[in-house]
């Protein structure tokens, strides 16, 4: 309410009200929700003052100083404002219907849901370019304009005319739309966060990677069933448990709650779900070719099968994800998180892996031709067959051990075949990316890299018995190959690839297998 001194002096006239504010500089009168109805009040000195749901409506405000002046939800319906100071006012959620603003200086002037209906404005008017722009629309029409990246965020735009036009990327946040026609309009990755679209007609509007948190729609909103069920994701998210092979393609999902969701087969490409989560939700044979899934947790997901082709999945939780079979190919894992995670036969060729965590992982028959494992752990994985081309990059991998097989006791998933052997010793720092650099450049494909692991094994025997028995003499080296040989009749698998290595290859595939990667 207004201050009751204040509101006296102002009653005594405007020469009185100015002399007063020249004397008290320091006051900033109160005259909120006063009603000034239709008053000669030119160039009046109100700035500072609070006239915050105040009634000024037909009122002669013309020349008036009114800087900084507190007006919200303030009535100045028909008010005459020509040539007024209105320069960082706060105007917000004013009615200026039919207000006249020629030549009036709005710099930094706060219009957020201000109706600016019939408001008079001239070449002089001083106006931020955003609020002449929602000026624009209101009153001529935003029929085909081009306003893509436009910002009209807080804007009042109840039933304006958007049809066809280009609002590409603009930032809508919170802007009223009640009522609006977007029939045919591009809003393709708009934000429309917290917007009001009640009544709104989106008839064939584009709302591709669309932001529809908070959104608000009523039952006369039209908008595609696609789209719909998109609002109906990311806004209630409880009843969106059962998606299978629904279509969702460059869908804005991003931070919505998924978990345990059923997405079998659906049609996620190009969908948007950065730091969403989905742990433990069935993907199974979906398609998310391209799609974004920054940081989005996928720990204990189902992924079988799932296309992944180009997806970005920088920084992503697959902690114990099952992809068997998926498609990682030219996808970016950059420091993803794969701990325990089972890929067996998944495509990962030309992947990304920069740093990911594939502590314990699965690679069972796993392409990785032209993977970029750069920096990524690889400790107690299991790379049993493997497939490796000569630009698949393991320069500066972190890891202590690897396992060669893998099986089944029961129904658990053992690692079997330690590499180093013995389970005392690890890796030297290098050695993992050394030993299978070498071994990635084998040429015979289908025998050499099949049975080099049997090399790189029998090597690291050799290693460890030159170092406990003296090899100066030739004799002294007999004995040592002696003792490898029975060693290697100890061990039957290594015996089993040895035997294999020689009937597949002959010896020279089993030599070259056996010396090659440690040259």
């Amino acid at each position: 309410m207004a201050n009751s001194e204040h509101l006296a002096i102002f009653r005594q006239g405007v020469q009185a009200w100015n002399q007063w504010r020249k004397n008290h500089p320091q006051i900033k009168p109160d005259l909120s929700q006063v009603k000034l109805i239709s008053l000669d009040l030119r160039r009046i000195d109100l700035h500072q003052a609070n006239l915050s749901r105040a009634v000024l409506s037909g009122s002669n405000l013309r020349r008036a100083f009114l800087a900084e002046i507190e007006l919200t939800e303030a009535k100045l319906i028909g008010t005459c404002l020509r040539r007024a100071q209105l320069n960082e006012a706060n105007l917000t959620a004013a009615d200026l219907s039919g207000a006249d603003l020629a030549k009036a200086n709005l710099s930094n002037v706060k219009l957020e849901y201000a109706n600016l209906r019939e408001v008079q404005i001239s070449s002089e008017t001083v106006i931020n370019k955003k609020w002449f722009l929602v000026w624009q629309i209101v009153n001529q029409g935003g029929e085909s304009l081009d306003l893509s990246n436009a910002d009209l965020s807080y804007a009042d735009l109840r039933i304006a005319n958007l049809h066809g036009a280009n609002l590409n990327n603009a930032n809508l946040t919170r802007t009223n739309l009640i009522g609006a026609n977007l029939t045919q309009t591009n809003l393709k990755g708009a934000s429309l966060k917290q917007a009001n679209l009640r009544e709104a007609c989106l008839s064939g509007a584009i709302l591709e990677y669309v932001n529809f948190q908070q959104t608000q729609i009523n039952q006369k909103t039209i908008v595609e069933p696609k789209w719909l069920k998109v609002w109906q994701i990311v806004n209630q998210q409880e009843t969106s448990r059962n998606l299978k092979k629904i279509d969702l393609r460059r869908a804005c999902l991003s931070g919505v709650n998924l978990k345990e969701a059923n997405l079998e087969e659906a049609n996620l490409e190009g969908v948007d779900l950065s730091f969403a989560n989905l742990s433990g939700a069935n993907l199974m044979g979906a398609d998310m070719r391209e799609a974004n899934l920054l940081q989005t947790v996928l720990a204990k997901a189902r992924l079988g099968r799932t296309d992944f082709e180009k997806a970005y999945l920088a920084g992503a939780s697959l902690l114990e994800a099952n992809l068997r079979k998926a498609n990682l190919r030219n996808a970016s894992l950059i420091r993803a998180s794969l701990k325990k995670a089972s890929l067996r036969e998944v495509n990962l060729a030309q992947a990304c892996l920069i740093g990911a965590d594939l502590t314990g992982a699965l690679l069972s028959n796993t392409n990785v031709a032209g993977a970029n494992f750069e920096g990524a752990i690889l400790t107690g994985a299991c790379i049993e067959d493997w497939k490796l081309d000569r630009d698949t990059i393991l320069d500066n991998v972190i890891c202590n051990w690897v396992y060669l097989h893998s099986g089944y006791r029961g129904l658990q998933l053992i690692y079997q075949k330690r590499l180093p052997y013995e389970t005392n010793t690890n890796f030297n720092p290098g050695e993992f990316s050394q030993i299978f650099s070498k071994a990635r450049e084998i040429d015979n494909e289908t025998s050499l890299k099949k049975f080099a692991i049997a090399g790189l094994e029998i090597w690291q025997l050799l290693a460890q018995l030159c170092q406990k028995y003296p090899t100066d003499t030739e004799i002294e080296k007999l004995v040592v190959v002696i003792k490898a040989f029975e060693e290697i009749n100890d061990r039957p698998q290594l015996k089993k690839w040895v035997l294999n290595s020689l009937q597949t290859g002959g010896i020279e595939v089993f030599k070259e297998g056996f010396d090659r990667p440690y040259q």
